[in-house]
């Protein structure tokens, strides 16, 4: 792991796609896109597949959705505060 971070130090990589949704999905382009995400279970997704063709976001994002616990009710506003 120490020698991938060192390789990526100091990179930065610059691309420009073409957009693609359902209407003009291209599996050419797919296979040669070079900007992947990153799924929590350790699974690479190109970002072309990522919000269009076989629209992986929305499964992904059940899959791993944490519920968060209710919100707590707002604290009463300052005495200072309160008089108006």
């Amino acid at each position: 792991m120490a020698r991938l971070r060192a390789q990526r130090h100091g990179t930065l990589l610059m691309a420009a796609m073409h957009f693609q949704d359902a209407y003009n999905f291209e599996l050419d382009r797919v296979q040669r896109c070079v900007i992947l995400y990153a799924a929590p279970d350790g699974q690479m997704y190109p970002f072309c597949t990522w919000n269009s063709g076989p629209c992986h976001r929305q499964r992904i994002e059940a899959e791993f959705a944490v519920a968060r616990r209710p919100a707590q009710k707002p604290a009463a506003p300052h005495p200072m505060l309160a008089r108006a």
